[in-house]
C-alpha cells in the first residue's frame, strides 16, 4: 500500500527536522506505544498493547529531508513501513511532504485492503495534528 501525506506546519524547516528526530515528542505523536527505548543513534525499539517493534531514522539530511522506517510484530501478524519525508520553507512554515509505503504480513495481511489504508491514514493524520500542536 503506499500512501502519501501532505501537511503545512507553523514552523521553520529546521525547527521541524529537529522535533522529526526527538525521541519525545516521536513518543507523545504516536497513539498506543507503552515504550519507547533508544536502541542505538535514530533507532527505537518499541512496545505497544499488542506487540513490538523498532523504529529507525534514516538518510537524515538536515533541515530537509529523512527517512523514517518502522517494523512492528504482533500476534495478529507484521508491518514494515517506510516514509521518505521531504521539508521545505513555505510562507513562514514547512510544507511536509511524507510518501511511503507499508507492507502488512501474516493475519494482518488478510484484512481488507480499503479498511487497512483508512486505518493508516487515521494513523497519520493523529500522528501531524498532535506534531503540529507540540511546534506551536
Amino acid at each position: 500500500m503506499r500512501l502519501t501525506h501532505v501537511e503545512v506546519l507553523e514552523a521553520p524547516p529546521a525547527r521541524v527536522f529537529e522535533a522529526l528526530r526527538d525521541p519525545d515528542i516521536l513518543k507523545a505523536c504516536v497513539a498506543g506505544w507503552e515504550e519507547f527505548e533508544p536502541a542505538g543513534r535514530d533507532t527505537y525499539d518499541l512496545r505497544f498493547r499488542a506487540g513490538s517493534g523498532r523504529l529507525e531514522i534514516r538518510d537524515a539530511r538536515p533541515p530537509s529531508s529523512l527517512t523514517l522506517v518502522l517494523e512492528g510484530r504482533s500476534l495478529g501478524g507484521s508491518l514494515r513501513s517506510t516514509a521518505h519525508v521531504r521539508l521545505k520553507e513555505k510562507d513562514g512554515g514547512t510544507e511536509l511532504v511524507a510518501e511511503g509505503e507499508a507492507r502488512l504480513g501474516g493475519l494482518a495481511a488478510l484484512l481488507p485492503s480499503r479498511r487497512v489504508e483508512s486505518a493508516a491514514r487515521e494513523q497519520i493524520s493523529g500522528f501531524f495534528e498532535k506534531l503540529a500542536a507540540r511546534l506551536r
